[in-house]
């Protein structure tokens, strides 16, 4: 399976968990860590443009943030995203360097 195939269905997922959770009083935020710059700016404008898809129009608040090809970068962008008011899930992408970096802070979070 493709990874852009791979990060749809996982957008797609969480876009249908999150339509259940009922009427709030503020959209849900969800930020979208993707490489914009970098040396894989290529696959995060794919990214973004699938979370775009996916997101547009939907009862969801996203915001995209540029991980710039950076493990140090994508860590700091996940730990201000998990900390923000309102924010239920973050999407990004699975498996690449940069994102492993999270798993410490996921195991971590209060709010996750």
């Amino acid at each position: 399976m493709s990874s852009f195939l791979r990060q749809f269905i996982a957008i797609a997922t969480a876009v249908g968990l999150l339509s259940t959770v009922g009427a709030q009083a503020e959209p849900l935020r969800v930020p979208v860590l993707v490489p914009i710059t970098g040396f894989l700016s290529l696959e995060g404008t794919s990214q973004k443009n699938g979370a775009e898809l996916a997101l547009v129009g939907s009862d969801i608040a996203f915001s995209v943030v540029d991980t710039a090809t950076s493990p140090e970068i994508a860590v700091n962008a996940f730990e201000r995203a998990v900390d923000a008011a309102g924010v239920v899930a973050v999407v990004a992408p699975c498996w690449a360097p940069r994102c492993l970096r999270f798993c410490p802070s996921q195991m971590n979070s209060a709010s996750l």
